[in-house]
């Protein structure tokens, strides 16, 4: 699954050189903001949008751990 969300996401490329599908779905995925936070940060240009990443970042880490806890407590019965 993740060589699938890096090719439709503008890891490697950049969001502008990317066919305007890609640029829609690519907002869809968090690799997308990672890579974005990656660059900015190494580059030394971070920005408020790089917060708002990064926070969006964490939201989405707190909601995907608490689906998988959630989702996933069955398996802790057997």
């Amino acid at each position: 699954m993740y060589p699938v969300l890096v090719f439709l996401a503008p890891v490697y490329l950049p969001r502008e050189s990317l066919p305007p599908v890609l640029r829609f779905t690519s907002r869809f995925f968090p690799t997308t903001y990672v890579a974005s936070t990656l660059r900015a940060s190494l580059l030394g240009q971070v920005t408020p949008v790089t917060w708002m990443e990064l926070a969006g970042l964490a939201g989405w880490t707190v909601v995907t751990l608490w689906i998988a806890s959630t989702r996933l407590s069955w398996r802790a019965r057997e």
